[in-house]
């Protein structure tokens, strides 16, 4: 599971790098051509997800839908920076162990921990594609590997 650990560590970690540098008014922005989400929203929505995890493994059941969707993290770059910190703090002390997890449709499931941390770095880098185009948008310079998984990147470095 180090492996899956390091690679949501190097995702947070990009998105650590944007809530550090990034402007209130261009993470709250609105975009109309992502149906009025901003970059805070997404930020927000990556957040909200790794925090039902950890809140699941502490009681063994994962409940993604039943998020706080705190608009301070949508709004303030700051409180959003705050939540990662304790949430890489957490994925580093992270061992590997069975959850329950909740659907959508109300259905439980079997998966572990690092199964779920699996998902959650796919679920990163989908809304880091959607942050990496809208900081586009705004002349905002975020490197694009934020936008990709792992296995893509892979990819391309053995294809060049």
């Amino acid at each position: 599971m180090n492996r899956c650990i390091e690679m949501n560590l190097e995702i947070l970690g990009k998105i650590r790098e944007l809530l550090s540098s990034i402007d209130p008014s261009n993470y709250q922005q609105p975009h109309a051509q992502f149906f009025d989400s901003s970059i805070g929203g997404h930020v927000r929505h990556i957040l909200d997800f790794y925090e039902r995890f950890f809140e699941g493994s502490d009681t063994k059941t994962v409940d993604y839908s039943n998020r706080k969707r705190d608009i301070n993290l949508e709004q303030l770059p700051l409180a959003a920076l705050s939540v990662l910190d304790t949430i890489l703090i957490r994925i580093r002390e992270l061992v590997d162990g069975p959850v329950t997890v909740i659907s959508d449709s109300g259905e439980s499931f079997a998966s572990s921990l690092g199964r779920e941390l699996e998902f959650l770095a796919g679920h990163a880098v989908h809304h880091n594609a959607m942050i990496v185009a809208m900081s586009r948008s705004q002349d905002i310079i975020i490197a694009p590997e934020i936008a990709f998984a792992k296995s893509t990147l892979d990819y391309r470095k053995a294809s060049a």
